[in-house]
């Protein structure tokens, strides 16, 4: 079920960048830079890619220097821009390694900073949370399974947290059950500092 998940998000997404391609041809659509395009279009969604990480240009957050009032050993607030969203085990595969690939707070609230080596405008601000990536979310017959699965929200996933560019208020939630957030910032903001706290 997950797997044909992912392919309709691939298939679907694919369809919507190449409905205006001059030629209906899929074939002729194949090229690599179509399907680099795709690929980042999906990053973007929050799909996961096995040994590809994110590389969007237009990410500012790539450019920023990040900082953070309390993070674990293992967590530096910096592996927030390493382009990988999952924590897969080593045994994973030979794209996996033991590394964890976000920010984690030693301690709440918290905050995260992202400073900018220049103001650009802001048009949006998109944070992906844990929520529940390192266990097995999937409906299956088997007991051993559905015993260890934790139904409702997720307790990694952050719930409350509040962003503040340049600090001015942009956006708060307080019931946050989602691993993808995006907060469109319409009119853009002119910006070099974003905050996120998490209490």
């Amino acid at each position: 079920m997950a797997t044909c998940a992912l392919g309709g998000q691939a298939i679907d997404t694919a369809a919507a960048l190449w409905s205006d391609a001059a030629s209906p041809d899929i074939g002729a659509l194949s090229t690599p830079a179509a399907a680099a395009a795709l690929q980042h279009t999906l990053l973007r969604a929050d799909a996961f890619l096995l040994a590809l990480p994110a590389s969007d240009p237009a990410d500012l957050a790539r450019h920023a220097r990040i900082s953070a009032t309390y993070a674990t050993p293992a967590g530096a607030p910096e592996k927030i821009i390493d382009g990988i969203t999952r924590d897969l085990r080593a045994d994973s595969g030979p794209w996996a390694t033991d590394s964890t690939h976000a920010w984690e707070s030693a301690t709440l609230p918290a905050t995260l900073a992202l400073a900018l080596p220049a103001p650009a405008a802001l048009r949006e601000i998109r944070l992906t949370f844990d929520s529940g990536f390192a266990r097995e979310l999937i409906l299956t017959p088997s007991d051993f399974v559905s015993a260890k699965t934790l139904r409702g929200p997720q307790p990694e996933t952050v719930r409350h947290y509040r962003l503040k560019t340049d600090g001015r208020a942009v956006a708060e939630e307080t019931g946050n059950y989602l691993s993808k957030r995006i907060h469109p910032l319409a009119p853009a903001v002119a910006g070099s500092l974003a905050r996120v706290r998490r209490s």
